[in-house]
């Protein structure tokens, strides 16, 4: 995006534009350049640069204003808000940084909220507001986190911290490899044998690894990690310039098939972050504050509407129940990969016919042969019959 949104300030004439195609330059320089993480810290919260970072604030949401009624423009830019929470959250957790992992924990609660996940919802306000006490009920163990001691290090390396169920999973490495538990668990004595001193071989095996210097290094700063994701980012700008995400459309179009959205999953999509955020206030108010609501009744789903809806129909299994059934459209791709294999197809023949598992006269969408009454026979054969 950063491309068009320097086009459009140069566009415009902004007098703010040049800060903000330097800008990236300019943070660049201040990463590369800094010696340790004061000098680095010193140089991003200089006052030159906090300006420079406020203008081209400024100009991004004069930007967002102007392409506000480009419902496509708009679905991209609101995608960006969550994958940038996720980085947060990693960063958080890679550099042991409490209160930035809060910010970014509460910044997901609404999107767990509009997705449905339920026990998310549910439990993550409920952690939110417990971490949040820690000042006032356990002040040793708020400043224990704040330093650090909410996730693991296991090597002096940086940004390699992990949460204590990750870290835990490398201790039961050791007994999931040769000589471990794998392949004994059917022999009674060879399995308690095994789980009696299995603390203490897994505690000899890293202490070995340490003496030896031997300890796996972080596979994120690695080179090959490093160089596969600037492959894959690559990958993705290419995709994102094939099918013009930031395309100006008067609808709300699915980039990859060109398909138009209908208004309610526009209207679900474009406002998921306000409806989110309304649930998440709904239920601090009436479960935790007024509790007119018991805190463990079951939470109304939203099923919000995305772009899948637009591929499902509805069917009626019996009186009392529908389910969603989704278009096979795997058929259509196989003819499609017939004809580029060189292979004989008459396609003018194969689209007489509906291009379906099943004939939709004889069966359903799902596959089950459709109900009928014998005696219906007898009277569609009697209504083509001729009166004499």
């Amino acid at each position: 995006m950063w491309p068009i949104l320097t086009k459009w300030a140069k566009d415009r004439d902004d007098k703010e534009c040049n800060t903000l195609v330097n800008l990236s330059d300019t943070l660049a320089t201040k990463f590369t350049t800094g010696n340790d993480d004061d000098a680095l810290l010193h140089a991003l919260t200089s006052s030159e640069l906090v300006n420079e970072v406020g203008q081209a604030a400024n100009i991004i949401k004069a930007f967002d204003a102007a392409h506000h009624d480009n419902p496509t423009f708009c679905y991209w830019r609101q995608y960006m808000n969550p994958v940038s929470i996720l980085l947060r959250f990693t960063s958080a957790i890679r550099e042991g940084k409490w209160n930035l992992y809060l910010s970014s924990f509460s910044e997901m609660l609404p999107y767990f909220a509009a997705f449905d996940h339920s026990n998310y919802t549910r439990w993550g306000i409920i952690f939110l507001a417990d971490m949040k006490m820690l000042p006032q009920t356990a002040p040793e163990v708020q400043q224990a986190f704040e330093r650090g001691d909410f996730v693991t290090k296991e090597t002096a390396s940086t940004f390699n911290q992990i949460p204590d169920d990750q870290a835990l999973e490398h201790v039961n490495k050791s007994g999931k490899v040769a000589g471990g538990l794998v392949g004994i668990t059917r022999t009674d004595s060879a399995r308690d044998r095994w789980c009696l001193i299995y603390n203490e071989r897994a505690k000899l095996s890293e202490d070995t690894k340490e003496m030896f210097n031997v300890l796996e290094s972080a596979k994120d700063l690695g080179k090959a990690r490093i160089r596969q994701d600037a492959e894959d980012v690559a990958k993705l700008e290419a995709q994102f310039t094939k099918y013009e995400v930031f395309r100006c459309t008067s609808d709300l179009v699915v980039v990859t098939t060109g398909d138009v959205a209908s208004n309610a999953i526009k209207q679900d999509l474009l406002g998921v972050e306000d409806t989110s955020k309304k649930v998440i206030k709904e239920f601090v108010e009436t479960r935790l504050i007024k509790k007119e609501t018991k805190f463990h009744d079951t939470l109304k789903q939203q099923k919000v509407k995305t772009f899948e809806t637009l591929y499902t129909v509805p069917v009626s299994v019996d009186k009392s129940k529908t389910i969603a059934m989704k278009a096979d459209k795997d058929l259509l791709r196989r003819v499609i990969v017939a004809l580029e294999s060189g292979r004989d197809v008459d396609v003018t023949t194969l689209l007489q016919s509906e291009l379906a598992p099943v004939p939709k006269s004889l069966a359903t969408l799902d596959g089950s042969l459709r109900e009928a009454v014998k005696s219906d026979l007898g009277t569609i054969l009697q209504g083509n019959v001729c009166k004499s």
